[in-house]
């Protein structure tokens, strides 16, 4: 099966997803919830922050021996560009070290994060199929960035279903990911908006949120002023829901 048909049936699954409704099972139906709408809505924070905390397939343990034999690894320094917007494409890439930002700028000047990868997580993954990137990719601390060269890729999808297909599963990651941050983006209190953070980034303790960066990197992720967001912390902490305890938050009450 080719890649692009592997991408197809894997796309058609997440689709056809079928849902329980009254003994028999129905596709893109709209399902009258019988839980009260909190609680249904902390279960299902609950339920993607379990996903969240599986730690990402690093791309060397999917992609084949011929494509990892062609990776380089690149070295930036904090604030450095890995490439910008209208750069021509390379490759794939893989965050080895530290993290790197992927942001555009609005017409007002203003930088808007749209993703920030971690260790084991790649990154610009559409550029594989595109001329050229859509979008700056910036280190927000000194990292390590292993480029895979786009011609080896493709091929070892078209040779390797299985490649295709992790790497299929990883964009599906991605989907859920990106619906998630839209969501918390049509949250206008900047309280709800941090709890929802909170909710969907705890640990296995059920209490524990470890920050991945700065506070300032975290509000331009969640899309706050870093003045919103300090002054939405101290908030809650006065309030006794949160203690924060260096690069911890932890709630007061598990979820």
């Amino acid at each position: 099966m080719s890649a692009f048909g592997i991408f197809s049936e894997v796309v058609a699954v997440i689709l056809s997803c079928p849902l329980f409704v009254e003994g028999r099972t129905s596709h893109l139906v709209v399902v009258r919830s019988v839980f009260d709408p909190e609680r249904t809505f902390r279960l299902r924070l609950a339920m993607m922050a379990e996903l969240r905390q599986d730690a990402p397939m690093a791309a060397r343990e999917w992609l084949p021996a011929t494509a990892r034999l062609a990776a380089i690894d690149h070295k930036l320094r904090a604030g450095e560009s890995l490439f910008r917007l209208g750069n021509k494409t390379f490759g794939l890439c893989e965050i080895v070290a530290g993290r790197v930002r992927l942001a555009r700028v609005d017409r007002s000047g203003r930088e808007i994060v749209l993703h920030v990868a971690g260790p084991g997580e790649t990154l610009a993954e559409a550029s594989l199929f595109s001329p050229q990137y859509h979008c700056d990719a910036i280190a927000n601390t000194d990292a390590i960035v292993r480029i895979y060269p786009k011609r080896e890729i493709l091929a070892a999808f078209e040779e390797n279903p299985k490649a295709a297909r992790a790497f299929a599963e990883t964009l599906a990651q991605q989907v859920m990911d990106l619906r998630t941050r839209v969501e918390q983006r049509n949250i206008r209190s900047a309280r709800e908006r941090v709890r929802h953070f909170l909710m969907l980034n705890v640990g296995s303790d059920r209490r524990t949120v470890k920050l991945r960066g700065t506070l300032k990197d975290l509000a331009a992720e969640i899309g706050l002023t870093h003045e919103a967001l300090y002054r939405t912390l101290a908030t809650l902490e006065r309030s006794g829901e949160i203690t924060r305890k260096g690069e911890k938050i932890v709630l007061s009450k598990r979820i």
